[in-house]
């Protein structure tokens, strides 16, 4: 099961819509962006409308995985949603959330043909800050639950640009000590994954092929 899909579902209901399926001497390799430890909304599905329209256009049972919290939480986006539903533009064919650029199995198929361009992005910095207590709660209940049953779940940090890497060091570093106090280890240290500007396109996480 590839759960590489749009970040504002939130690593909450990415987990909870694949946790029942999972089965002794399963395998699973998790790696959130850095943000979905410590901005709460984002790891809810609640920053804006996008979790609601992704889930409402795809796969509307899924909706059923959400917890009371998040349902208060993402209940204020519908008018949002509804608006969007009528007047937000079609998908650029060129981007990586376009029908065009995903084939039969899910996975992405242009990324190879980009230009770099997420330097105009704003920088991480505003979402960043500590560790948000209740996700690694959330996280240490996951890794349990995978300990009793005998899968393994495997931690790593995300890939990201050098030129974003070197504006937060202290978060990454910082967050790598946690996740170790937390008993949910990162596999690698966070450095083994900041590579060249060259190799991402509209963000600091997309990589190209």
């Amino acid at each position: 099961v590839n759960t590489g899909t749009h970040a504002c579902i939130g690593l909450q209901l990415q987990i909870n819509l694949f946790r029942d399926y999972l089965k002794s001497g399963d395998i699973v390799l998790l790696i959130p962006e850095y943000d979905q430890y410590c901005s709460y909304k984002l790891f809810s599905g609640a920053i804006d409308e996008s979790m609601l329209r992704i889930m409402l256009s795809n796969y509307p049972r899924g909706l059923g995985k959400l917890t009371f919290e998040q349902w208060k939480m993402v209940i204020p986006f519908l008018p949002q949603y509804i608006s969007k539903a009528f007047t937000h533009s079609p998908v650029p064919a060129y981007s990586p959330y376009s029908i065009t650029s995903i084939n039969e199995y899910g996975d992405v198929t242009n990324w190879d043909c980009r230009r770099a361009v997420f330097q105009d992005n704003p920088s991480l910095n505003p979402l960043l800050a500590d560790a948000h207590p209740d996700i690694l709660s959330f996280i240490q209940d996951f890794a349990t639950q995978c300990q009793e049953n005998n899968i393994l779940l495997l931690f790593f940090p995300p890939a990201i640009a050098r030129s974003e890497s070197e504006q937060i060091t202290n978060y990454m570093y910082t967050l790598d000590t946690v996740m170790q106090n937390n008993s949910t280890p990162f596999c690698v240290k966070p450095e083994r994954y900041i590579l060249p500007d060259s190799l991402f396109f509209d963000t600091y996480y997309h990589m190209v092929y």
